[in-house]
């Protein structure tokens, strides 16, 4: 009976520490995957704030190439373009000849999905379409203003006025 009690608390004590061996095992993996879940939020937040730059950055490339888009820029009489400076009759042909043939496809290679359109302030209030293909289902856009002047050949005035370039995300 000795022996019985004996190999009993031996037992006893091998279940406690048996026990006392899951529970640590459980914490720590507890804790591993609490590890493992910030971490993947943390790379979430840096992969999202990643796609944020490079919209951001794709926004400011169409901008650019908008704004010094030789085919309405202002050509000066040495045949020099004026950046920051539209031609109005240029202007309006541009719209008729985006839509013929393969310009279309040609013109969305380069402004991809957005929007953009010239605006006259002052003194009139008038708007110009340059280029629209918006994205099927898009989440928002991106909104880039740039100032220019808008020139009339023919009689030599220029006006002021702001290319809007949207860009669909």
């Amino acid at each position: 009976m000795r022996f019985n009690l004996l190999k009993m608390k031996h037992y006893k004590k091998s279940q406690i520490r048996m026990t006392e061996t899951i529970a640590i095992l459980f914490i720590f993996f507890l804790l591993v995957l609490f590890g493992m879940i910030f971490y993947m939020r943390i790379q979430n937040s840096t992969l999202e704030r990643e796609r944020e730059e490079d919209v951001t950055i794709k926004a400011i490339q169409i901008a650019q190439k908008a704004s010094y888009f030789p085919e309405i820029l202002c050509i000066e009489a040495q045949a020099e373009m004026l950046s920051g400076c539209i031609d109005i009759l240029k202007l309006e042909s541009f719209n008729k000849t985006l839509h013929e043939g393969q310009n279309s496809l040609y013109y969305f290679q380069v402004f991809e999905f957005s929007r953009i359109y010239v605006e006259e302030i002052y003194p009139e209030n008038k708007t110009w379409e340059i280029y629209d293909r918006r994205k099927p289902q898009y989440k928002g856009e991106l909104k880039i203003p740039v100032p220019v002047a808008l020139h009339n050949p023919i009689t030599n005035v220029k006006f002021f006025g702001v290319m809007n370039v949207d860009v669909y995300i």
